[in-house]
């Protein structure tokens, strides 16, 4: 963003971000020392509830 703004008003920064989606049975998902609290794992509990 620094740089960016010593272009001035005429520069342009464009974005972007890319989904991938995987089917059921290419999914794995290991969590090692995390907290039980955290990541994909406590949204799957909280849906499947």
């Amino acid at each position: 963003m620094k740089y960016l703004s010593t272009l001035g008003p005429s520069a342009k920064l464009r974005l972007y971000h890319e989904v991938t989606v995987a089917a059921a049975d290419e999914q794995f998902f290991e969590y090692l020392n995390c907290h039980s609290k955290t990541g994909m794992l406590a949204a799957v509990e909280t849906v499947n509830a």
